[in-house]
């Protein structure tokens, strides 16, 4: 399973990507970068620190152009917080 396809066939069976003001994806393992590399600026990836996926960001990232504002949580009230912020 292709968690960026997952993503995309959710937004379109949901109004479409252009039918959200912000999309927030949580995730912390490396099979969780694809719906990153998808996602616009100003859409949330909340990353989990020192995680494989925070490893992948930090690696592959810039080389793929990664637009999607990340933020990073290590406790799970942090991401409470993103939430909150909204």
């Amino acid at each position: 399973m292709c968690k960026g396809d997952e993503l995309d066939t959710w937004l379109a069976a949901h109004g479409g990507r252009e039918s959200w003001d912000k999309v927030v994806y949580v995730g912390d393992g490396g099979n969780d970068f694809c719906p990153l590399v998808r996602m616009r600026q100003g859409d949330w990836g909340l990353v989990r620190k020192n995680m494989e996926l925070d490893e992948r960001i930090r690696e592959e990232g810039a080389k793929v152009g990664l637009k999607v504002d990340v933020k990073k949580w290590d406790q799970a009230w942090q991401i409470e917080e993103y939430f909150q912020a909204l």
